[in-house]
């Protein structure tokens, strides 16, 4: 693998999905989306618009297929890794039937990269025959041919994965670093999402980044919790009644159970409901957020950092990766 890959991390800003690896390393447990690297299917424009009309669907279809059928499949806040294709017409013939028939020749060249850091980490060249009673069926006829579980093709994409696997592997104290550089910026949300990113079936990585992460969360929460608290004070004030109640459970529900300030928390709550019980003769309908006891702390935590991460990637534009010519590529 080039030890050159990503030098320049730019870590994505979003929970990077994991995904289940064939190695000695692996889970055997299902993850979800939220637990899996997730390859996004591009085909830039300018590939796209050399196929014949509605051919270029049906070749990022078929990428979502190849990714999909291989465990690479799935949804992502942030589209780092991707799979894309150029397609070059190689030959195409008229054949002299009843009815006539034209056959065309592609050469489809395959490629997994690293969006962020603009780097190649794989690619896989595939010709793809088809004949059809027109130029376009023909087209449409070697773009369906393509499987997406051909021998080499899955090879091709297993090699990408290791190379992505390699990278965390030997770059976990670059990464831990990275996101306590983040932490020192107060970009917390930045720093978290940076520590989940890495696979957990990089074991010993994943157990130092989930370590790591820790501490940032809880900088995290105690940030978000005096925001907060100082909103739902500021809206309560403003208007004493169920309007400014409404709009102080906003802010107050946001809160963590862990976060420093949780227990002024509690008493603004008294406070709220003492003065809602007076003007209305009955209780607050609100509560902040509890510890659920049914469920394990450390998978709590987990969850909280994901849910930090795909917070943050949500806000980022989702639409760039689409936009990109992809020129650095190919």
């Amino acid at each position: 693998m080039n030890r050159k890959f990503g030098l320049k991390l730019l870590l994505s800003t979003s929970l990077i999905s994991f995904f289940t690896s064939t190695n000695a390393q692996n889970t055997s447990k299902k993850l979800d989306d939220a637990g899996r690297i997730v390859l996004t299917s591009v085909l830039p424009d300018r590939v796209s618009s050399n196929l014949p009309e509605g051919c270029g669907n049906i070749m990022k279809n078929k990428l979502g297929q190849i990714a999909t059928q291989n465990g690479l499949g799935g949804s992502t806040a942030d589209p780092r890794f991707i799979i894309t294709a150029n397609v070059i017409e190689n030959d195409k013939n008229v054949i002299s039937s009843a009815p006539t028939m034209s056959a065309i020749d592609l050469d489809v060249t395959f490629y997994v990269a690293d969006f962020q850091t603009k780097t190649n980490l794989g690619t896989f060249n595939f010709t793809a025959k088809g004949v059809g009673q027109t130029e376009m069926k023909a087209y449409i006829s070697a773009l369906r041919n393509i499987n997406p579980k051909n021998a080499e093709l899955q090879q091709f994409l297993a090699e990408s994965k290791t190379k992505i696997l390699e990278y965390y592997n030997t770059r976990c104290d670059f990464i831990i670093q990275q996101a306590n550089a983040l932490s020192q910026q107060r970009k917390f949300d930045l720093a978290i999402a940076t520590l989940i990113s890495v696979p957990e079936v990089c074991k010993d990585c994943y157990t130092q980044s989930l370590a790591a992460a820790g501490p940032i969360f809880k900088k995290f929460i105690d940030r978000e919790c005096k925001i907060n608290l100082m909103n739902a004070r500021n809206a309560w004030n403003a208007s004493p009644n169920q309007k400014g109640a409404d709009k102080a459970a906003e802010f107050l529900g946001k809160i963590d159970p862990e976060a420093a300030c949780y227990k002024e928390a509690e008493e603004l709550t008294k406070t709220i409901s003492a003065r809602m019980l007076k003007l209305d003769q009955r209780e607050w309908d609100f509560k902040l957020r509890q510890f659920d006891a049914n469920i394990d702390l450390e998978k709590r935590r987990i969850e909280a950092y994901r849910e930090v991460g795909v917070a943050y990637g949500t806000n980022q534009p989702q639409n760039v990766v689409y936009r990109d010519p992809l020129n650095w590529l190919f």
